[in-house]
């Protein structure tokens, strides 16, 4: 398993809000996840729990392996 010596989340999930043109208040009424608690994990001051990455990579349609930096692939396995 490869280590991580920092959190990409941040960078990965501030990517594809703006890609998908979303607002963090969008992203709530899409996950239920409070845009300040979106805020927060663009920001670094906290991180997911398991629940929340498995929302947000069914918003973006992306594996929750990508969402935390651990593939380069979007498209979760069982879907290839």
């Amino acid at each position: 398993m490869p280590s991580i010596e920092y959190s990409i989340f941040p960078n990965i999930s501030f990517f594809l809000i703006k890609e998908n043109k979303l607002k963090y208040k969008d992203v709530e009424t899409k996950t239920g996840i409070k845009a300040h608690t979106i805020r927060n994990y663009v920001n670094n001051i906290c991180e997911p729990d398991i629940k929340s990455l498995i929302l947000l990579s069914d918003l973006f349609n992306v594996s929750t392996d990508y969402l935390v930096g651990y593939s380069d692939s979007l498209i979760p396995e069982h879907l290839n």
